[in-house]
């Protein structure tokens, strides 16, 4: 289920929040990734709709589908 491990995350990002960001979401992909938790997509969505930034939004579900119809563009190894 995975919930104990995101609440878990969440305490340590809000830590690290005010520790080192002085209790703000920072505005840059490298500082947002240093967030527990914080991967690719969800660093892009905060850019995205939170600071107005033009950023790519790729789940996993629009990877599967873009495999699908452009295999060759997936290799494995």
């Amino acid at each position: 289920m995975g919930l104990v491990k995101r609440i878990g995350w969440l305490i340590r990002a809000r830590r690290l929040l005010d520790e080192q960001f002085e209790g703000k979401i920072p505005k840059t992909r490298r500082n947002l990734l240093r967030l527990p938790g914080v991967g690719e997509y969800t660093a892009n969505a905060i850019l995205c709709f939170a600071f107005n930034e033009t950023v790519p939004l790729v789940d996993s579900n629009v990877i599967r589908i873009v495999t699908r119809v452009y295999p060759d563009l997936y290799e494995i190894g």
